[in-house]
């Protein structure tokens, strides 16, 4: 109320100083002045002061309300939808959560667009297509008939065995790299999937 008292201190003292309207003497027929005494004017200038300082404590008021009030609705209106959002429903994976739920262990999964996963899948599907193909060329190598009278026949088939081990053991390699990329996958997605099973149900 202080600062209010501070902007409506108006110098008003020009009301009080106004000095009443003086005659201009009038002249006789003589010649001689005839002095008239100034008579005071009714103005009503401290009626007006009052008022104009009434007016103006209330404007200022008036405003003060409106501005200390705006913050705390705009804070009502925007924290509004949150607790109505967190409520929601929401399928992750193969549960389901609240929405904050959801968020919280969507915050803990390192793998959130799936890109790891696809690519451990694609792998995955290429290791089986070799690993089939790789089955179908022992069984042929194996039934195959070798002319062990003829060098060039022995020379042939030992050649496409040795391009089987080969593929075989590039095989088993990737196999192996595959399979240390899952175990490590798992384990950094464990905390996310142990979050799932505490907080959420499964669908």
């Amino acid at each position: 109320m202080k600062e209010e008292k501070n902007h409506l201190d108006i110098d008003l003292e020009f009301l009080d100083k106004k000095e009443s309207p003086q005659v201009a003497p009038k002249q006789s027929g003589s010649g001689e002045q005839i002095a008239y005494a100034p008579r005071p004017v009714s103005t009503g200038y401290k009626w007006n002061r009052k008022n104009i300082l009434i007016i103006l404590g209330v404007i200022g008021l008036i405003i003060w309300a409106i501005a200390s009030s705006s913050p705390s609705d705009t804070t009502t209106t925007a924290t509004a939808p949150s607790s109505s959002t967190s409520n929601q429903t929401v399928q992750t994976g193969q549960y389901m959560c609240s929405q904050y739920d959801s968020d919280q262990a969507d915050s803990l999964d390192p793998d959130l667009n799936g890109y790891k996963k696809q690519n451990l899948s694609n792998q995955k599907a290429d290791l089986l297509t070799r690993s089939n193909a790789l089955d179908a060329e022992k069984g042929q190598l194996e039934s195959e008939y070798v002319d062990e009278t003829d060098q060039s026949v022995i020379d042939a088939h030992n050649a496409q065995v040795d391009s089987y081990n080969y593929k075989l053991q590039k095989y088993q390699t990737d196999q192996q790299n595959w399979s240390d990329a899952v175990d490590a996958y798992n384990a950094a997605e464990k905390p996310h999937d142990d979050y799932l099973i505490q907080h959420c149900r499964p669908q």
